[in-house]
């Protein structure tokens, strides 16, 4: 059989089975991939949030799946979700670090991830990044105080002077970490409130 009556018998079979091929029929529309792309975030939220729920081991075998996705299939999605399960905090393979590294990477680098997953991508790093730098410096701020405070015990009595200069760089460091910390909590509350996002598709 030649190749114009395959295309003849094709043809009327489909009609015979009432069939009508249009290309468009199986080409996605903007309103599926859209919600494909919701359906991306939805799970990327959902695991940020699932990493830190559950029982210990729970939360262990959650991250060894994302790892094993990540290690069979390489892809910008599944170590989009690596970088992610990394960056959460509250579980016991928690690396906010490494993760804010291989995020940064994979925004720089990726042309295959989606416009809202980048952008997801890019709040997480601009949040994490706050709280890296406010814990930096309240761990610089408490390491100054101990000193300060391990001086003035073995010095015991100095002269006045000295003594009231070190308790007002003392007080100015301790109110300085209150705000810090009050900082702090606020950008842990943002990036939680981000693992709470709900997404939905009309």
């Amino acid at each position: 059989m030649n190749r114009v009556r395959l295309a003849g018998c094709i043809v009327l079979l489909m009609v015979f089975q009432g069939c009508s091929f249009s290309p468009r029929s199986i080409m996605p529309t903007k309103a599926d991939l859209a919600s494909q792309e919701l359906s991306f975030i939805d799970d990327h939220l959902g695991l940020m949030q699932d990493i830190t729920s559950g029982n210990y081991q729970q939360q262990l075998d959650l991250f060894e799946r994302v790892v094993q996705e990540r290690e069979n299939d390489a892809s910008d999605r599944n170590r989009l979700r690596e970088a992610l399960a990394l960056i959460t905090t509250g579980h016991p393979n928690s690396d906010p670090g490494r993760g804010y590294s291989e995020l940064k990477s994979l925004t720089e680098e990726s042309t295959r991830l989606s416009a809202l997953e980048r952008r997801l991508a890019t709040v997480v790093l601009s949040e994490t990044a706050n709280v890296m730098i406010l814990e930096a410096r309240n761990a610089e701020l408490s390491a100054a105080i101990s000193n300060s405070q391990n001086a003035l015990n073995k010095t015991g009595t100095t002269n006045r002077e000295s003594l009231s200069q070190a308790r007002r760089e003392l007080e100015a460091a301790q109110q300085e970490i209150n705000v810090l910390q009050a900082e702090l909590e606020e950008a842990r509350a943002k990036l939680d409130a981000i693992k709470r996002i709900e997404v939905t598709s009309e």
